[in-house]
């Protein structure tokens, strides 16, 4: 396949900073300072999307965190939800499936587009989905769909296999083959240029790739690697695992810059798997989702923990999506049991 223009930035020549913020003080300050507890934040507003509770083996979310759609995928089939919790869509995939055949979702920034993964190894599109809009059925892995990213709100996509394959697509056209896993893909990220993507897997390595090409093989973590996510200028990435360790890494040269979550400190962050990873798009914040509902929130700039967030219920849900809105003002959260959560930026 040949390479899509977007993929093709030039190579600007890094200006590496002297010192990164997050990596002067995350490693030491950042986890003394959730050893001492920070303040807990409620959310501004809680919504019960229609479908839940159920268990969350049988329910995978995606968070268009824009618009606070979210696009769930469980035993009522494939549904889109507003941000009020009204029922928007129910997306018919032509194929009358059961849940077992659906593997992962994803939704576009602005909702745009919504994509589902299935285990033959094809993906289901939906440009601008509506109730009786029927997807694109797009073939591109040899074994089932693990993990889509979409770029923003457009349609440069990128999909990850059980089989270790990842696909760049464009449009719903396949635009890069890659291979370098030897897992399945369990994590996906593109930078806001699109020129970076990182896919993690389940054996706990990151592969970072710059146009196309493999620059940085990572041995990030011990377990599986659930969540990526770079920083707007790309500077750094995060990646969280289920190791519970949540690190930051230099895109200059690789290296580990800061472990900003090791499983220690106060609960209800001790020992909790990272499920999901946020930067807000000014880089100043970044949040972090756990195993119980928890969302650890980051300020950047001093490395220091600054609040945790209850995006959970009595039952202690996962984090199973997490994002900032676009213009950095909301943090959306959605937790297993099928509720979104929201926290004004301003109150942190």
């Amino acid at each position: 396949m040949n390479t899509h223009p977007v993929l093709e930035h030039g190579c600007a020549a890094w200006l590496r900073a002297a010192v990164l913020a997050l990596a002067m003080a995350a490693s030491t300050h950042g986890r003394a300072a959730l050893a001492q507890s920070p303040p807990v934040l409620a959310p501004s507003a809680t919504v019960i999307l229609g479908e839940g509770p159920y268990p969350l083996q049988q329910q995978t979310y995606a968070l268009a965190a824009d618009v606070g759609r979210v696009a769930t995928i469980g035993t009522r089939g494939i549904l889109l939800w507003d941000g009020g919790g009204r029922l928007l869509a129910a997306l018919e995939d032509g194929g009358n499936r059961r849940f077992e055949w659906y593997s992962a979702v994803a939704a576009s920034a602005g909702g745009r587009h919504v994509a589902v993964g299935l285990r033959d190894g094809r993906i289901a599109l939906w440009d601008r989905p509506s109730a009786g809009a029927a997807p694109r059925l797009l073939e591109g892995h040899g074994d089932r769909v693990t993990a889509i990213a979409f770029l923003g709100d457009s349609g440069v996509m990128t999909s990850g296999g059980g089989d270790g394959s990842l696909v760049f697509w464009v449009d719903g056209n396949p635009a890069l083959a890659l291979a370098g896993h030897d897992h399945a893909v369990t994590a996906l990220a593109l930078s806001a240029d699109g020129r970076w993507l990182a896919s993690g897997d389940d054996g706990g390595t990151v592969l970072v790739w710059e146009a196309g090409a493999l620059r940085y093989r990572l041995q990030a973590h011990a377990e599986a690697v659930y969540a990526l996510a770079f920083s707007p200028d790309a500077r750094w990435l995060a990646s969280g695992g289920r190791d519970a360790r949540l690190l930051a890494w230099d895109m200059a040269d690789g290296r580990a810059l800061a472990t900003i979550h090791d499983g220690a400190g106060a609960a209800p962050l001790a020992r909790s798997p990272v499920y999901a990873v946020s930067v807000s798009p000014d880089g100043a914040w970044l949040a972090f989702g756990g195993m119980r509902g928890e969302i650890g929130l980051w300020e950047v700039a001093t490395g220091r923990a600054r609040a945790i967030l209850l995006g959970r219920d009595q039952n202690g849900y996962p984090i199973a999506a997490l994002g900032f809105s676009s213009d950095g003002t909301v943090l959306s959260a959605v937790s297993g049991e099928g509720t979104l959560r929201q926290w004004p930026v301003g109150r942190f």
